[in-house]
């Protein structure tokens, strides 16, 4: 009979500090899931909107100058740019100068114009 008591007296005390010990693990598994959330929302918000970044690119443009093609990948951009002047010099000054870009190349495009590829400066990062 005493171990019918001990057995009884143990499962009582496990379904108690089970039910103390639930609310906690709930607020683990949240709190867990809200940190990954907040991760993955402040990764997204390191990298700019297309839109955005082709409105810079726009902006840095010769006048004479006409995106042709872009793709972006990441922090690479890859530009094709239909031009009169091939001057690659200009083209590798102006994004420099922006401080939103590195290590700019510029080559003749197969086709027409120049192939330019930028690597895109992350936030916070010093020029």
């Amino acid at each position: 009979m005493s171990w019918w008591w001990a057995e009884r007296a143990l499962r009582t005390q496990y379904d108690q500090l089970n039910g103390q010990v639930s609310p906690i693990l709930s607020a683990r598994n949240q709190a867990l899931q809200t940190n990954r959330m907040a991760t993955e929302l402040g990764r997204a918000l390191q990298h700019r909107s297309q839109v955005a970044l082709l409105g810079q690119v726009a902006e840095l443009l010769p006048k004479d100058s006409r995106l042709l093609a872009w793709r972006y990948r990441g922090s690479e951009l890859d530009l094709r740019i239909g031009t009169d002047s091939v001057d690659p010099r200009l083209y590798v000054r102006r994004f420099m100068e922006s401080g939103s870009f590195e290590d700019v190349r510029v080559e003749p495009s197969q086709s027409e114009g120049l192939s330019l590829s930028l690597v895109l400066r992350t936030p916070g990062e010093g020029a």
